[in-house]
């Protein structure tokens, strides 16, 4: 069994804010930098075969205190980014409903298809991270690694493993710094033992 340990990374400014981030290189906030430490803290007790991170400098510092407790080196993966929102990025969520309500609901009913000015689709993303998934299952095959991400990549391992909808990724919530934890067998089933633990981010505050 591999045995994925599923992290988003820790806030930024513009989550704080409620911004399309999407792959704009926003670095994480003092919030966001005391999640990461309590979650490498969390994880002290694993034992960790690999650290895959974004290369995005908010996943690689959400990773970087974990890899140091375990003294992994962080292996950058650029197809873990976030699905790139082109012209969105920067815009607050309340922006772009407002001054584009046509696509700001095309993006929740049809995230597969949609895809902002300048952008990509979530297909594209989900075939960015299946290549990805696809490396991964062949070279830890029985072991347990990390994967410090981004809400919609890490949602589109849930949604290919688990065999869901597109839509799906709306049913599911994953905070600033939680950890989920995915099993994957041999046989290509996929169970999710855990999903938005966030026990160890219990007291911090922004």
């Amino acid at each position: 069994m591999l045995r994925l340990l599923l992290i988003r990374h820790g806030q930024t400014l513009w989550n704080a804010e409620l911004r399309y981030q999407g792959q704009t290189d926003v670095p994480l906030n003092e919030l966001g930098r005391r999640q990461a430490e309590a979650l490498g803290r969390r994880l002290a007790g694993e034992t960790l075969h690999a650290v895959y991170a974004s290369d995005l400098q908010r996943a690689v510092d959400t990773a970087a205190p974990l890899a140091a407790i375990h003294r992994l080196d962080i292996i950058t993966e650029p197809r873990l980014r976030e699905l790139n929102f082109g012209e969105w990025e920067g815009c607050t969520f309340e922006e772009i409903r407002q001054r584009a309500p046509a696509a700001y609901q095309a993006w929740l009913r049809t995230p597969e298809q949609f895809s902002a000015p300048g952008g990509e689709t979530g297909a594209q993303l989900r075939t960015r991270v299946q290549a990805w998934l696809d490396e991964v299952r062949a070279r830890h095959a029985e072991q347990t690694i990390a994967v410090v991400a981004h809400g919609g990549s890490l949602m589109t391992l849930l949604q290919i493993t688990l065999e869901l909808p597109s839509e799906a990724r709306w049913k599911f919530r994953m905070t600033h710094g939680s950890l989920s934890e995915l099993h994957l067998y041999p046989d290509g089933w996929a169970v999710l033992a855990r999903l938005n633990d966030t026990c160890h981010l219990d007291g911090l505050t922004g």
